[in-house]
C-alpha cells in the first residue's frame, strides 16, 4: 500500500516537471519574440483615382492659369464685327515679359500710331532710331516707307502687332498696355497720334512737332520745337516751353500753356474748350485766340506790339492781368455792371443797350488790338506788377 502511494507521487512530481519545463520554454520563446525587431508594416496601397473611363490613362489634374494683368486678351473682346485699322482685333503679348522693339530711321522720320488703352510716353533721344516698349499689353511693329541715303525710313507707321510674327485679317493697329513708351530722334514730327476706344493718357517730350487727336484722356506736352496740334473730347491738354503755331482744343477739359513762343510772325496760338479753364501764362505769339463756354478765361503775360488777341466766354469769368505800359485799341462786350479795369483805358464809345454794354476805347498808343466779349460773365482788366 505504502509502495503504491509512493509511485503515484512520484508520477504527479514528474508531470509537474514537464509542465514546468514546458511553462519555461514558452515564456522564453514569448520573451524572444517582445525583445526582437518587429517587421516594418507594408504600406496600404492607395486607391487608383476615380475616371469617367474605366481603363483609361490618369493625367495629372488640370492647374487653372490666371489670365494676364491686362484683361483685354485676344478673342474675348466683346467687339463689334470686326475690321482692320482701330477697331480691328487686339494682339496680345503673351510672354511674362514686355514687348520691346526698336528699328533705326531718318533723324528727321515722320511717325504716327494709335493707342486704345493705357499711358504712353513718347521722349526725344539723340538717336536715328525709333523704340517701342509695352508693359502688360500689346505687341508692337514697323511699316517703313521712304528711304534716306543711308537706306533708313524716312516715314514710320507704328502697330499694335508685329507684322512680320502676326499674321490673319482684321488685326487692331492700335498699341495697348498698362505702360507705352517710345524713344525717337529729337528731330522727329509726331504726325498722327489717334485714340478712340478707352481713356489713354499721353505725354510728349522734347521732339520736333506734334499731331494728337483723342477721344478721352490728358495731354502734355513739353519742348516741342515747331508746332502743336492735340484735341482731346474729355481731358486736360499741358502745354509748356514750346514754340511754332500752337492749337488746342478740349470739349470738357481744363487748357493750360506756359511759355510759348512762334518761330514766325504768321504762327496763331488758337485755344478752346466748352466746359474748362483756359490758363495762358507768358505767350508771345503776335495772334492769340481764346475761347471758353462755361469755364475762366486767365492771361498773364505781355500784349505784344502789332499782336491781334481775341477772347470770347459765354459764361465763365474773362481775367486779364498785363502790365501797365501795353499799348492796346480794344472792344469790350459784356453785360452792364460786369467790366472791371485796373488800367487807366480811355473810353471813346460808350454804347449801352438795355443788357448789354460795348466799350470801344485805347491804352497807350494803341500799337495792338484786343477783341473781350462775355454774354453773361464778368471781365476784369489787372494790372500786372
Amino acid at each position: 500500500m505504502n509502495n503504491g502511494m509512493k509511485a503515484l507521487k512520484t508520477l504527479k512530481i514528474l508531470r509537474l516537471g514537464q509542465v514546468f519545463i514546458l511553462l519555461t520554454i514558452f515564456s522564453g520563446w514569448i520573451f524572444a519574440q517582445i525583445s526582437g525587431t518587429a517587421p516594418t508594416p507594408k504600406p496600404k496601397p492607395r486607391p487608383a483615382p476615380k475616371t469617367e473611363c474605366p481603363g483609361c490613362p490618369v493625367s495629372a489634374p488640370k492647374v487653372e492659369t490666371p489670365p494676364p494683368r491686362n484683361s483685354r486678351i485676344v478673342g474675348v473682346d466683346e467687339v463689334a464685327p470686326p475690321s482692320t485699322g482701330v477697331n480691328g482685333r487686339r494682339v496680345q503679348n503673351e510672354n511674362d515679359t514686355p514687348f520691346e522693339k526698336s528699328i533705326d530711321v531718318d533723324e528727321k522720320v515722320n511717325f504716327n500710331l494709335c493707342v486704345s488703352e493705357g499711358n504712353i510716353r513718347i521722349n526725344g533721344w539723340d538717336r536715328n532710331e525709333i523704340r517701342v516698349f509695352v508693359r502688360g499689353g500689346s505687341k508692337a511693329g514697323f511699316i517703313p516707307r521712304g528711304k534716306n541715303d543711308e537706306g533708313n525710313p524716312t516715314s514710320l507707321k507704328i502697330l499694335g502687332y508685329d507684322p512680320k510674327k502676326d499674321k490673319g485679317r482684321n488685326l487692331s493697329d492700335c498699341l495697348f498696355g498698362e505702360e507705352i513708351e517710345l524713344d525717337v530722334p529729337k528731330e522727329a514730327n509726331l504726325s498722327k497720334l489717334e485714340g478712340w476706344e478707352d481713356r489713354v493718357t499721353i505725354k510728349v517730350e522734347s521732339i520736333n512737332k506734334v499731331t494728337i487727336n483723342i477721344n478721352e484722356g490728358d495731354i502734355q506736352l513739353e519742348g516741342i520745337q515747331e508746332g502743336v496740334s492735340a484735341s482731346t473730347n474729355d481731358g486736360d491738354i499741358t502745354v509748356e516751353n514750346s514754340f511754332g503755331p500752337i492749337q488746342l482744343k478740349s470739349t470738357n477739359g481744363n487748357i493750360l500753356a506756359y511759355n510759348t513762343d512762334p518761330l514766325e510772325d504768321s504762327d496763331t496760338f488758337k485755344v478752346g474748350t466748352n466746359n474748362g479753364m483756359i490758363i495762358l501764362q507768358s505767350v508771345t505769339h503776335l495772334s492769340v485766340e481764346a475761347k471758353s463756354i462755361s469755364g475762366v478765361i486767365k492771361y498773364t503775360g505781355e500784349i505784344q506790339m502789332d499782336g491781334d488777341y481775341k477772347f470770347t466766354n459765354t459764361s465763365g469769368e474773362i481775367n486779364l492781368a498785363v502790365p501797365r505800359d501795353s499799348s492796346f485799341n480794344f472792344v469790350i462786350i459784356a453785360e452792364k455792371n460786369k467790366i472791371q479795369s485796373e488800367l487807366p483805358i480811355k473810353i471813346i464809345n460808350d454804347n449801352v443797350s438795355p443788357s448789354v454794354r460795348t466799350l470801344r476805347g485805347t491804352l497807350g498808343e494803341g500799337e495792338a488790338s484786343l477783341y473781350i466779349q462775355n454774354d453773361s460773365g464778368r471781365i476784369r482788366i489787372r494790372k500786372l506788377n
